[in-house]
């Protein structure tokens, strides 16, 4: 019998990883289904992944160049997939760094219950059923990477905190530097975990000064020096700066969170999370020990006071809510009266991730006809052309969601039609790819710019209807661009005087932009559909920075 009992605990944790193994597959299956998952973000990243790719070769886009005048936040993928692209496919590479950032997640959570309760019990299924939750089905990718980073980041900081000085130090620093480069949000998640944390150990009384100075030090020292470095040389460009203190939108987003393209599935995820947990708190079949009291409670003002929008950045508190999911669990236990119940979260949290997955793979699947109509439409551009993208039904920041993930796809025509477009992801500060100096007029500037202008206002500028609200890349788009992506159902050609069709497709319209007789591109005149000459000398420039 004491055989057998001491056999018990490795077979359930065996049991418990290979259980999530297997979900965790399952739920990162759809991405092998789709050469581009429909994500809202996802194509305008893999576009920028093709441009980086070929910076310095012949085949380099002759609009953007790379500039990293210095380190900021917002950079994992733009250092990895290029790495990747070295054995691979840019698809693939761009693929690869999503499904590494998915394991991330779902790992980092296993471990960090594992150093907290020395076994595996909630932790992976959890880092499971967010995988597709509203910020991770967008397609944030960096978020996605950095949060993963995050919670080993925490598992490294627990199993290290009785250990040697510098140890814990350099690992510490190591993590500071991975996760700010990787994302701000995740920086900053992981430093108030530690924060609430050591308060904890701070108050207890058994707590010695001696070791809690120790800790301020080795906690404090590297993150202030990135800190100061952040606000020395990076500060200006972490976002627009504007704030948004839309607290039903805060509510609503929360409320939204648990599945990227679907309120009611996210709905009904979120009530099962609280009747599950409800009742396993009202039994006594489950307890949180007094550190995970801390943390959630700190977590919990962050997202209370938080605003909507922060620095440019959307929905932080919802990315704290999702955060606090995949932490919480390594510091909730079953009591005694629970073990029989031991296996209801695992449950219920399984259930999400595979009913979010099976969501998202129909949506993907759906989108394949229509991203395969779209890569056939760049073939009727010419090489070199300037893009508009445009919506025929968008007003007020509203538009139908399903819309969404085709709003960023046209930016491939960057890669697959040599193309100058607006909404490809360039902004300065945030993407080491940047518009050639000659066209920052057309250059976007924040990141909720990218989103598709209304057609309505596009027409007015087109009656001569200009205000200082107008953005500024369109304000003579006639003489600017060569073509005009209209997103929504197909319908009569809107401007007949100025518009010709060339394909249509049931979520959107490709239309050239015709131009008076002898009149040519503002910017530039094509001849024979070749590639223009290079603005400023751009591609020199930007050959030169490769090579360094």
């Amino acid at each position: 019998m004491e055989l057998k009992g001491t056999n018990l605990i490795p077979f359930r944790q065996a049991t418990s990883l290979w259980l999530v193994v297997s979900v965790t597959t399952l739920t990162i299956l759809p991405i092998f289904f789709v050469e581009i998952p429909a994500m809202n973000d996802y194509p305008g990243h893999l576009a920028r992944m093709y441009l980086l790719a070929s910076i310095g070769t012949p085949d380099q886009n002759p609009y953007y160049y790379f500039y990293l005048p210095y380190i900021y936040p917002n950079l994992a993928m733009d250092i990895a997939i290029p790495v990747f692209a070295r054995f691979m496919d840019i698809g693939f590479a761009t693929k690869a760094f999503l499904i590494l950032s998915q394991i991330l997640v779902v790992s980092g959570a296993v471990a960090l219950e594992m150093v907290v309760k020395r076994r595996h019990e909630i932790g992976g299924f959890a880092g499971a059923a967010v995988l597709y939750s509203l910020p991770f089905a967008w397609g944030f990718l960096n978020l996605e990477f950095g949060v993963g980073l995050a919670l080993w980041g925490l598992a490294a900081w627990l199993a290290l905190e009785n250990g040697e000085f510098v140890t814990r130090l350099v690992t510490h620093a190591l993590f500071c530097v991975c996760l700010f480069i990787s994302h701000l949000v995740a920086f900053g998640l992981y430093g108030v975990t530690l924060v609430f944390y050591e308060l904890w150990r701070a108050v207890q009384p058994t707590s010695a000064w001696k070791r809690t100075g120790k800790t301020i030090a080795i906690l404090a020292g590297p993150a202030a020096l990135v800190l100061g470095y952040f606000i020395a040389f990076a500060g200006h460009s972490a976002g627009e700066g504007a704030s948004d203190w839309y607290t039903f939108g805060k509510f609503l987003s929360i409320l939204h969170g648990m599945n990227g393209y679907s309120a009611d599935l996210s709905l009904a995820n979120i009530l099962a999370i609280i009747a599950m947990t409800f009742y396993m708190f009202k039994k006594r079949y489950l307890a949180i020990n007094p550190v995970g009291k801390w943390i959630a409670v700190g977590l919990l003002i962050l997202i209370v006071v938080l605003p909507f929008r922060a620095l440019g950045g959307d929905i932080p508190s919802l990315r704290i809510a999702i955060f606090a999911l995949l932490v919480l669990p390594a510091f909730l236990s079953f009591t005694s009266t629970g073990r029989l119940f031991r296996f209801v979260p695992a449950v219920v949290f399984s259930l999400i991730a595979l009913v979010n997955a099976g969501h998202i793979a129909s949506l993907w699947l759906a989108y394949r006809p229509e991203y395969a109509a779209l890569q056939k439409s760049f073939k009727e551009i010419k090489s070199g052309a300037f893009i508009l993208v445009a919506h025929a039904n968008f007003k007020d920041d509203r538009f139908d969601a399903s819309e969404m993930p085709l709003m960023t796809a046209m930016a491939l025509a960057a890669h697959y039609s040599n193309a100058f477009l607006p909404t490809l992801f360039a902004i300065p500060g945030q993407q080491p790819l940047q518009v050639c100096p000659a066209l920052k007029r057309l250059a976007l500037g924040r990141t909720k710019d990218y989103w598709p202008v209304a057609f309505s206002l596009l027409a007015a500028v087109a009656n001569g209807s200009t205000t200082s609200d107008t953005p500024v890349h369109v304000r003579d788009w006639v003489h600017d661009y060569d073509y005009l992506y209209l997103v929504g159902p197909p319908g009569p050609n809107p401007m007949p005087d100025h518009l010709t069709a060339l394909t249509t497709d049931r979520g959107f319209t490709l239309y050239r932009i015709m131009k008076l007789s002898g009149e040519g591109n503002a910017l530039r005149t094509f001849s024979g559909g070749e590639i223009p000459p290079q603005p400023d000398g751009c591609l020199k420039q930007s050959r030169a920075l490769a090579a360094m």
